[in-house]
């Protein structure tokens, strides 16, 4: 029985949602009509994050509590392949070219993957101090960038091309509230926002690597999931109340801002990766 989902994601034609269960399967819906398509087993433990390829409808891949991470065949419901990881992945990401998988650890390192050969490219050591788990992986719009997010309470830019980082980021008050974390990158990449655990949302300029806007009014629960509309505004986020905020975003001058609206979704959690 499916009792939490830890991660969701689309297909990229639109046409399924896919979701990562802690009863060790993924859901495959259609978004429809609301009805389960496939439901896909393999892993030996929760299932913490999915992500839908970027250039294949019928590929995504998942990560789990077994510290696998698989690429699944979604026209035949099944698992294509299996990487073996070092450390367990709560958060995953693609590049846009569908060609490297990047995944955030526990042991605070974020590793890349190749998908073609199955094996790891590169890896970006103790990008977060160890024990300090990475909680959020997001690669932006443009694909140059990679945002991760630990709890360590930083965050780091890594290029995706040179797999060097590039900024860190830390403001007072900013402290990850769980497990995972909310955070994005802007459509054009000069701006990164995070939900810390009071149900404030930061956001950085990356070129001075310094707060511009503090997003208050939308709740006092950490923060999970962020997302910035392609056209730059609204940002989007949900906490762990159940409710979901859109922000306009702070002025030019950096003054904080308020929620434009909050609705709420039942209550519903995210739950615990314990």
């Amino acid at each position: 029985m499916l009792e939490g989902v830890y991660d969701v994601s689309w297909t990229c034609d639109g046409g399924r949602v896919l979701g990562a269960g802690n009863d060790k399967s993924i859901r495959v819906w259609d978004p429809a009509t609301g009805r389960v398509r496939h439901t896909m087993t393999g892993h030996n433990g929760k299932v913490l994050a999915v992500e839908g390829s970027p250039m294949e409808a019928d590929r995504c891949v998942s990560a789990g509590t077994d510290r696998c991470l698989k690429a699944w065949d979604l026209a035949r419901g099944i698992a294509a392949s299996t990487l073996m990881c070092a450390s367990t992945c709560a958060s995953l990401a693609m590049t846009l070219d569908g060609a490297l998988i990047a995944s955030g650890h526990y042991d605070g390192s974020l590793r890349f993957w190749d998908c073609r050969s199955g094996r790891l490219a590169h890896e970006v050591a103790a990008l977060h101090p160890p024990k300090a788990q990475i909680c959020a992986t997001t690669i932006g719009a443009l694909g140059g960038s990679i945002l991760t997010v630990g709890k360590d309470n930083m965050l780091r830019i890594t290029d995706t091309r040179t797999f060097r980082p590039r900024a860190q980021l830390r403001a007072p008050g900013f402290a990850v509230g769980g497990v995972w974390a909310g955070a994005a990158l802007g459509p054009d990449e000069r701006h990164a926002a995070a939900g810390s655990y009071d149900g404030t949302v930061f956001v950085w300029e990356l070129a001075r690597n310094t707060v511009v806007g503090t997003l208050t009014g939308g709740g006092t629960t950490p923060v999970l999931g962020c997302s910035w509309s392609p056209q730059g505004t609204p940002l989007a986020s949900c906490d762990s109340s159940g409710a979901v905020c859109w922000w306009a975003g702070p002025d030019e001058g950096g003054a904080s801002s308020t929620a434009l609206a909050r609705t709420s979704l039942g209550g519903s959690r995210r739950p615990s990766a314990g």
